[in-house]
């Protein structure tokens, strides 16, 4: 492997003491893929030369792609609010080998990335084969040295029967394991009882190359240590750490629904929240099980269900449960919420849950601008039940205000938000008594 460390600073000068490749008649081809393992990073774009191959979120790789045997130069990019073009942090030069699947590992920070060059041989398979390829990196910060087991189901992890012992920034050789399920364990070098991962059962397919990558988690996660897996065909998928569970937060954005508790079972006998009022929101309570239905009774009694419905919990995950609609129109949205901190931008979601109005416009204008013909909404025309995506701007202050579609009439707002760089603003638009007044409200991430 070869790793580069990058100042910010001086991506210019990489650039400039790097000419145009001259390309000969290739050999054969290679392929290529990024993963970004900078915390608090916004998507970062991967290049070779100025063709794209894929904006990267944290915890995620681009898809390989083969290219011709030749020398290039791959580029990371970020896009930042408030800033024209996108900010190049790093450029390097490398040479694509034949027969060579080469990742390239984003550490570090924005300022200061450090770029891993993890080669391998590109497998190949024959239709008897029944083993599959584990290629492992270590990109959790701050973890020290790590051992890492793969075991089979029920099998405890020994000292000495580790697969491999790491350094952050490095990867194990490809090596193959007989198809089947498997449980992933990650400890401290040379401790096997200072356990910082276990994965849950999880099957590996048979003819299949995995390259498994350990980052640390975000606020999108329940864990500490978050795993991904990413063959050459299909998307990155998630590895939760078993020994922690997922979470469901509440939210009461029914106008009409009465103050309530919230019971996880049929017999009503399991009550996991009480005197839900509208406009509130519970913490992060812990879920057990791969489905579970939610039935709402008034507060203090169970004579009667007011309202219920099923939840699936994503492991190791995060969701909101937010109710909304009318007496005997109740729904339930679940859905993962989003707090995953850019360290160089806000960022903002609004659920529309107010009944009284099927669609409105979202302003974020800066402090004390006028809401009047001169300016343009955010999001134009959100629908009732729905949640905008997730947007980024630059720190500062602003001023929310929330119209009917196509209109300067405020419902809501102006509601004053100061947001610092990595701060998350999560909303939901909730009605009042007056349909011509609504009101914001904020869920603060925990």
């Amino acid at each position: 492997m070869k790793r580069i460390l990058i100042l910010l600073a001086c991506v210019a000068v990489v650039v400039g003491c790097t000419s145009e490749s001259k390309l000969p008649n290739p050999t054969g081809k290679g392929s290529v893929r990024a993963i970004n393992a900078i915390p608090a990073s916004p998507e970062v774009t991967f290049l070779i030369e100025e063709r794209g191959l894929g904006s990267l979120s944290y915890k995620t790789s681009s898809t390989p792609t083969s290219f011709d045997d030749f020398d290039y130069n791959f580029n990371f990019q970020i896009s930042v609010p408030g800033e024209v073009q996108p900010r190049r942090i790093a450029s390097i030069p490398h040479k694509v080998e034949t027969g060579k699947d080469h990742a390239f590992l984003v550490t570090g920070t924005l300022d200061a990335p450090v770029v891993t060059i993890l080669t391998d041989d590109i497998r190949t398979f024959v239709e008897t084969d029944t083993v599959f390829e584990l290629r492992f990196a270590h990109a959790i910060p701050g973890a020290g040295d790590v051992d890492l087991y793969i075991d089979p189901v029920g099998v405890v992890p020994a000292p000495g029967q580790q697969v491999a012992t790491l350094a952050f920034g490095q990867s194990m050789a490809a090596r193959d394991f007989a198809e089947g399920a498997y449980v992933m364990t990650i400890t401290a070098a040379n401790d096997v009882n200072t356990v910082l991962y276990q994965s849950r059962e999880e099957t590996f397919l048979p003819r299949s190359a995995y390259l498994v990558t350990a980052f640390q988690g975000d606020g999108n996660d329940t864990a500490p240590v978050a795993v991904t897996a990413m063959t050459a065909t299909g998307g990155p998928r998630g590895f939760p750490d078993a020994r922690y569970s997922s979470t469901v937060r509440f939210i009461h954005a029914a106008y009409s629904l009465p103050v309530s508790d919230i019971y996880d079972d049929e017999a009503l006998t399991s009550r996991v929240v009480s005197d839900h009022a509208f406009a509130t929101f519970t913490g992060d309570i812990p879920v057990t099980g791969d489905t579970l239905t939610y039935r709402y009774t008034p507060a203090g009694s169970t004579g009667a269900i007011l309202f219920e419905n099923a939840f699936i919990p994503i492991p190791g995950r995060h969701s909101h449960f937010v109710v909304i609609g009318d007496v005997d129109a109740y729904q339930a949205f679940s859905f993962p919420p989003d707090r995953a901190p850019y360290s160089t931008a806000v960022r903002l979601r609004l659920f529309h849950a107010a009944l009284n109005q099927t669609a409105v416009d979202l302003y974020v204008l800066n402090a004390d601008t006028p809401l009047d013909d001169a300016v343009l909404p955010r999001f134009p025309g959100i629908p009732y039940s729905v949640a905008i995506p997730v947007t980024s701007f630059k720190a500062g202050s602003y001023d929310l205000y929330v119209t009917g579609r196509g209109d300067k009439v405020a419902l809501a707002g102006p509601i004053r938000i100061d947001a610092a760089d990595g701060d998350i603003v999560d909303l939901v638009l909730l009605d009042t008594a007056d349909p011509n007044v609504l009101q914001i409200l904020e869920v603060p991430v925990p």
